[in-house]
């Protein structure tokens, strides 16, 4: 995309943060639940400052050598052995991804098909449910190389996603029973890798980057710091409100409780 054409800071900033926050961040209250309120925010702020610093470094190796995708720029520093490995670190990577989302997906669209009073044996189970989902919505998406034309969807997901955010702060008091507290537990180490999987997105820094209009490594270091934040903020707010309502009945999808 030229650099004179493309999204407003403001629309690449939600490109971004839809990119971070998805089904991960209906996981971070039973994050909080396992390592403690403490634990569970020194975590997140030491891990938003290296995604942070990660996509900062991305831009800034990609203008240097004006390459703008990971394969290219992994062939140039390393040749055809670091493309290669490059590329098979992106498909393990996002089939582990992708796995809880067609499963989180999946699952909720049969529940609430099946609360609607459709039947497993009517064609509204889990099983058909995800692979109606795999084949109709997450396949055709996985197969787009560049995604900054759907800037406005990340706006309609995003507001989604802040919805049900909203959801838990209001109404988690009301259902929950709340409980003890804790706010540092031992192993709470084991809780990180939630973590970086809610906020990680470096996955996004090219085509976003280049779906920026008149784009700069200064623009995309404050634009990103500014979604950072917002992410870490939103999960902190997911993960503290879920836990106070339920404490220790705090469960791994926080839509279950």
């Amino acid at each position: 995309i030229n650099k004179n054409e493309g999204n407003s800071e403001l629309m690449t900033s939600f490109l971004l943060l839809n990119s971070m926050i998805g089904s991960g961040i209906l996981n971070q209250p039973q994050v909080f639940l396992n390592s403690g309120i403490i634990a569970a925010l020194l975590m997140f702020s030491v891990a938003a400052c290296f995604i942070w610093l990660g996509l900062v470094a991305l831009i800034e190796c990609g203008e240097s050598r004006g390459k703008f995708d990971f394969s290219s720029l992994a062939k140039y520093s390393y040749g055809t052995k670091g493309e290669k490995l490059v590329d098979t670190a992106i498909v393990i990577g996002n089939f582990g991804a992708l796995l809880s989302y067609i499963d989180v997906i999946g699952g909720t669209l049969s529940d609430l098909l099946l609360s609607w009073g459709c039947s497993s044996s009517g064609g509204c189970g889990a099983y058909l449910m995800s692979s109606i989902v795999v084949c109709f919505f997450v396949l055709p998406v996985c197969l787009k190389r560049h995604f900054g034309h759907l800037a406005i969807y990340s706006v309609i997901s995003m507001f989604a996603i802040g919805s049900v955010l909203v959801l838990v702060i209001i109404a988690g008091p009301i259902v929950g029973n709340g409980g003890n507290i804790v706010t540092f537990s031992v192993g709470s180490g084991s809780q990180l890798g939630s973590i970086i999987f809610t906020l990680s997105c470096a996955f996004a820094a090219f085509p976003t980057y280049t779906s920026l209009k008149d784009r700069t490594p200064e623009k995309w270091r404050t634009l990103t710091a500014n979604t950072v934040i917002v992410g870490f903020f939103m999960c902190c707010a997911m993960g503290i409100a879920g836990y106070l309502s339920f404490g220790p009945d705090t469960n791994g999808l926080i839509l279950n409780n």
